[in-house]
This record gives structure tokens, C-alpha cells and sequence, in this order.
């Protein structure tokens, strides 16, 4: 077995840098880790230590909202706050809902996407 201290980071390929670093810091409060070029900003949770990558290189382009065998990554909710509101600050942003339900009883799920397409579950 490898240790590791876990995730360290989801790479998300773009059509547009500033407008995924926008919606990402205006729906979930990342915010700028560093950036590595032009084209890629690494951010993070305030609460969390996992980095999300958003990548616009134009060599990559094709490769924009293709999830490549990745069905989702999700977003854990704070406990006070409600899915509705959650719902409702992804669709002002830019996102989309895409369904919403329950995994169980009293485990609500919602599947969203972001402005490129790539599918998230908070």
C-alpha cells in the first residue's frame, strides 16, 4: 500500500479559465492557490486541503466538458446549509441542475453541472 495523505487534486480542462475560476469562487468559495501560467489556476476549499485545477490550454481544448470515464465529483454541503439555497447559487453562477432526489431517506443528493458541462454531485 502507498500512504498518502489523500487527494491531492482534481484537474478539470476549460474552454475558459476566468469564467470556471468565477463560477467555482461564486458557487463553492475557492480560493486562488497559484497559478501556473496563463492558462491554469490551482484553487482551494477554504475549508478543505484538496485542489481543484482549471486548465484552458488550447492544446486541450477537445478535451473540454469530456469527463473520460469520470461520471462526477462531489461537493459535501455545510450542515446549515439548505439544498434548495445550494440549487439556487449553481443556477444563478452559470451551472445547471441536471436531477435532485434522495439516496435514502433524509440524504438528499442534487447532480449538477458546471459552465463547461462536467457533472457534480452536492
Amino acid at each position: 500500500m502507498i500512504r498518502t495523505d489523500g487527494l491531492y487534486h482534481l484537474h478539470l480542462v476549460v474552454a475558459d479559465v476566468q469564467r470556471s475560476l468565477r463560477f467555482y469562487e461564486d458557487t463553492f468559495g475557492v480560493t486562488v492557490e497559484f497559478w501556473a501560467g496563463d492558462d491554469m489556476v490551482f484553487v482551494r476549499h477554504p475549508n478543505g486541503v484538496d485542489l481543484l485545477t482549471l486548465n484552458s490550454d488550447p492544446d486541450l481544448q477537445d478535451k473540454v466538458g469530456d469527463n473520460g470515464g469520470l461520471d462526477h465529483f462531489g461537493f459535501r454541503l455545510a450542515a446549515d446549509v439548505s439544498m434548495d439555497d445550494a440549487i439556487d447559487e449553481i443556477v444563478r453562477n452559470g451551472g445547471t441542475l441536471d436531477r435532485r432526489g434522495e439516496h435514502s431517506p433524509g440524504q438528499p443528493y442534487a447532480y449538477c453541472r458546471d459552465p463547461d458541462g462536467y457533472l457534480f454531485e452536492i
